[in-house]
């Protein structure tokens, strides 16, 4: 019986992928960053210091000089999180809520993004624990932020825990923090061919969700 669900922000409660992606695919055109969409596709679900280090390996002075442009170009393009919410996810977390059943929220985003989204969708009072990748040591794909989550929830054993994903690297994070995935497929994770196959399941809607998982609560 599952009694917590941990989920992911982008691309999971709100539909800020997609935003994110334009925004990238702008700043590196703006900046005459030569990249391909394979490699605008694989950056989806990541964080900056990841996406600067895969870009500018060795140079560590001028990695760190772009991914300060590119910081203050995130902040100065805050989304709003409320105008592109997915209100059935939403709706989702709260019937959780209700039924007493744990909810963490574990994000690769900056703190600062994570408390926008929370307030801007009205969820700032729900989850009973929100960690932002700035928190851990390595970011997915690596599983420090599933393993320090659920360091919070001492009682409940693994086998009971859900957790909602939707990018490749955020799956196999997950996964291997020895949890069980369920995928969230979107027409963005269609247009990006996002790979979601070390999932356990793929659902479009959080009815599915329900009806697999919940049906004894």
């Amino acid at each position: 019986m599952i009694q917590l669900v941990i989920f992911d922000m982008d691309g999971v409660l709100v539909d800020s992928e997609r935003v994110h992606y334009e925004r990238r695919k702008r700043f590196f055109q703006r900046h005459q960053f030569q990249l391909t969409d394979q490699q605008l596709d694989k950056m989806v679900g990541s964080n900056a210091n990841d996406i600067w280090q895969a870009l500018i390996p060795t140079d560590t002075e001028k990695r760190e000089q772009w991914l300060t442009i590119y910081r203050e170009d995130v902040r100065a393009h805050l989304m709003d999180y409320d105008a592109i919410r997915d209100a059935q996810m939403i709706q989702f977390v709260q019937w959780l809520h209700q039924k007493a059943i744990a909810c963490a929220l574990a994000s690769s985003a900056p703190r600062l993004l994570i408390e926008k989204c929370l307030a801007d969708i009205g969820l700032t009072q729900t989850f009973d624990a929100i960690l932002s990748g700035e928190e851990v040591a390595y970011n997915k794909p690596n599983p420090d932020i599933y393993l320090k989550t659920i360091e919070k929830f001492p009682l409940i054993p693994k086998h009971d825990i859900l957790v909602i994903e939707d990018s490749t690297i955020g799956i196999e994070a997950a996964k291997k923090a020895g949890l069980t995935v369920a995928a969230k497929e979107t027409s963005f994770t269609k247009k990006v061919n996002m790979d979601q196959s070390q999932a356990d399941i793929r659902f479009i809607q959080p009815e599915e969700l329900e009806h697999h998982y919940f049906q004894e609560n």
